[in-house]
């Protein structure tokens, strides 16, 4: 495990080292272009000024120095395009160089880090394989609590319920005993009120129909008209 960090990080390293040479590279080949050209620039003055020197010695030759001059002032443009030319290919040249350096450079950097990605994460599901054993055994245990938990309160939830619905059904029962056994007095004492009624309708009627009663009734008539 430790050697494959290292050896991330050496990629990291060698890849910063790479991007540094090819910057390095091209500003020293930038700098030596510089000063070709200053060479040459010094060269071409210089050339001009023994020209100059010609023509103030020999007069008669005037036309044929400047003929000379342009022949070489144009040779120089030449030189100078052609120089621009290589300095063109040289600059390409050195910049996919430089390319090719940065991205050899980018491309140790990622792999390395590449490397310590897949460390890391084989670190962290070691770690997670490690303490899952632990948390399913918390979880399994949390989970038998709820169950408990729940069993228990709905057992005193219908321990509750039963203990109301006989409470209700005592007090029901009772208080229909209550009524039927009122109802029951009730109906005897009508009952009997309507035989004792019936028995003095009978002995009225019987009394009226003996003859002593008839003669108490007419001595009644007399005396009170």
């Amino acid at each position: 495990m430790n050697k494959m960090i290292t050896v991330a990080i050496l990629f990291i390293l060698k890849g910063c080292l790479i991007i540094h040479d090819a910057k390095a590279v091209h500003i020293h080949k930038e700098k030596d272009m510089i000063v070709k050209d200053n060479e040459k620039v010094v060269q071409v003055i210089t050339v001009q000024g023994d020209d100059k020197d010609q023509i103030k010695e020999d007069k008669g030759t005037v036309e044929e120095n400047r003929e000379v001059v342009k022949d070489e002032k144009e040779a120089v443009e030449e030189n100078t395009e052609a120089v621009k030319e290589d300095e063109q290919a040289v600059q390409e040249d050195v910049t996919t160089e430089q390319k090719e350096r940065e991205n050899l450079g980018r491309k140790n950097m990622e792999l390395g880090t590449i490397v310590l990605k897949r460390m890391t994460q084989t670190k962290k599901s070691d770690i997670t394989t490690e303490q899952n054993p632990m948390q399913t055994e918390i979880k399994t245990k949390e989970t038998e609590q709820e169950t408990n938990m729940t069993e228990k309160n709905m057992r005193n939830e219908a321990d509750a319920i039963f203990n109301v619905s006989n409470i209700w059904s005592i007090e029901f029962i009772m208080s229909m005993v209550a009524c039927f056994i009122l109802l029951g007095a009730g109906c005897v004492i009508l009952h009997s009120y309507i035989r004792i009624d019936d028995m003095g309708g009978k002995l009225d009627s019987k009394l009226d129909s003996t003859e002593e009663t008839k003669q108490i009734h007419a001595n009644l008539d007399i005396l009170l008209p």
